[in-house]
């Protein structure tokens, strides 16, 4: 009996138990992960960094960093920890204190796993003092990884619901990503992406914000799709935004549970995919065998 058939059913009794038990299980899976040597792989080269294979961890799994090595032995090209939520004002950059001191750690895993931040803010949408604090973080976090995330796929938001001025976003993202990427004294700024959500039922079929972002120079942009039962018309949508955001990054992430999910995605147009619910529903197995199946195709 295989490690990938045992899991999955103790993860559904977990999660059965509570979600957070689940969480808990699923985390020390990837603990768990002994560091075989990796196959090898077709590496891919993404905004001038080479990546192992096209396969993410998506935020929410590792909020601080500290699964980093353990992530890299379940087949990851990359991870994108987070979110770090952080507000104005000294006390309010505490959340990123844990995850700067393992990034440090996790430095020598780099050439193996590509590292990104997710970083967001509680502060209302688009005040100043909400803008401040993310490009406060970016610029911490900007030495220790090779992207960042800004997350602008917050429930409840205005930015979700598109109600928002179009002239504050400019400002915010400018304001948010200027200080620390697109400075003159870095000779490699670090990558910004932009991360928004697209469900099927959205009053608007392709959120504002998305082009917002990309006119204000972000690098490129992480999809979350949520609630699309039709795949087809998911993947539709994707060629579509791949339209839209050309020869920069696209990333998808949400309802990516094997490989045709990816391929399928790769085919649409993204040029990476991260899986959330897949790691957690089948465990670090399944993920390495999902990098390998990807790196060949």
């Amino acid at each position: 009996m295989s490690a990938a058939s045992v899991y999955r059913p103790l993860y559904e009794l977990a999660e059965r138990l509570s979600p957070e038990i689940g969480a808990g299980l699923a985390r020390l899976a990837v603990r768990a992960m002994p560091a075989l040597p990796l196959p090898a792989t077709r590496r891919t080269r993404v905004f001038g960094v080479e990546f192992s294979n096209p396969l993410g961890c998506a935020a929410g799994f590792d909020r601080d960093g500290r699964l980093l090595t353990s992530l890299m032995h379940a087949g990851f090209g990359f991870a994108e920890i987070g979110t770090v939520n952080v507000g104005a004002g000294a006390a309010q950059m505490a959340p990123l204190e844990p995850v700067l001191r393992n990034l440090r750690r996790a430095q020598r895993v780099r050439r193996q796993l590509r590292i990104g931040v997710s970083v967001g803010t509680l502060v209302p949408d688009l005040a100043p003092a909400a803008a401040a604090a993310c490009a406060q973080a970016c610029e911490l976090l900007a030495p220790c990884v090779d992207f960042l995330v800004l997350n602008l796929s917050r429930p409840g938001s205005a930015l979700r619901a598109g109600n928002f001025d179009a002239a504050a976003l400019r400002r915010f993202l400018v304001r948010a990503a200027g200080a620390n990427l697109a400075r003159d004294r870095a000779p490699d700024p670090v990558p910004l992406l932009v991360k928004v959500a697209i469900a099927p039922d959205a009053h608007e079929p392709l959120p504002r914000a998305l082009h917002e972002a990309l006119d204000a120079g972000a690098a490129g942009v992480v999809v979350a799709w949520e609630g699309w039962s039709d795949r087809q018309a998911l993947y539709r949508c994707l060629e579509r935004v791949a339209g839209i955001v050309g020869s920069r990054v696209l990333v998808a992430v949400g309802g990516i549970h094997d490989q045709d999910d990816a391929r399928a995605c790769l085919r649409s147009g993204a040029q990476l995919v991260e899986v959330y619910r897949a790691l957690m529903q089948r465990g670090p197995c399944h993920t390495r065998h999902l990098a390998a199946v990807l790196s060949r195709a």
